[in-house]
């Protein structure tokens, strides 16, 4: 280091004047959810980590075997399951209301379904692998 003095810039953090305390307050953004385009299902979706068993029988996914973490699906009236390994299905034996007990509010809005699974590791990429 040389033993020049530094020269002054006013845009440097610890050259600004320091914040009143009401300057301190972040207002709340709620997240903008758009409008679904017309005769474009919305697709809501939601981590669940833990096994499921509706029937008192563990759903294990017939193409790898896992046992959990999956995607929880909602179109409609319909819960869908995805693995990892991208294996998705109808799952007759899971509710709306089951799906809505875990899902809370969107986190993220995705442009397209392969671009939201490839974002969340369920596009096949981690086929056999847990990550919770």
């Amino acid at each position: 280091m040389s033993d020049l003095p530094r020269r002054r810039d006013d845009h440097e953090p610890t050259f600004l004047p320091p914040l009143a305390d009401a300057d301190l307050h972040i207002p709340d953004f709620p997240m903008v959810v758009p409008e679904p385009e017309p005769g474009r299902p919305v697709i809501r979706a939601v981590p669940h980590a833990d096994e499921l068993n509706p029937r008192g029988i563990v759903i294990t996914c017939e193409h790898c075997k896992a046992r959990r973490d999956w995607m929880l699906l909602n179109v409609r009236e319909q819960v869908f399951v995805r693995c990892r390994c991208s294996h998705e299905w109808l799952e007759r034996d899971l509710t709306v209301d089951y799906f809505d007990q875990h899902f809370s509010h969107p986190e993220k809005v995705w442009d397209n379904f392969e671009v939201a699974m490839t974002s969340t590791g369920y596009d096949g990429a981690f086929a056999g692998i847990y990550l919770n």
